[in-house]
């Protein structure tokens, strides 16, 4: 059974262009179409994780450092 189409999760992180390069040779190996994935994380989800016991300002902070985060790994997706 050949794939059809190979779907590739791209974070941003240090591994995405190792995870792509394989992706396209396994892509290509089997004649596949390649979709890449990358799924933005919502910042505003954490706050109940890590806001316990914390104050409001430390609370924008860290959701502030956060978005940042999110927005750093999105472009090098």
């Amino acid at each position: 059974m050949t794939p059809k189409s190979i779907l590739a999760l791209v974070d941003g992180s240090p591994l995405s262009e190792a995870t792509l390069d394989t992706a396209i040779s396994v892509a290509k190996l089997f004649g596949a179409q390649l979709e890449a994935l990358h799924v933005r994380a919502d910042p505003a989800t954490l706050v109940p994780i890590v806001g316990e016991g914390m104050s409001g300002a430390m609370v924008e902070q860290v959701m502030d450092a956060m978005a940042k985060s999110v927005e750093g790994r999105a472009q090098r997706a």
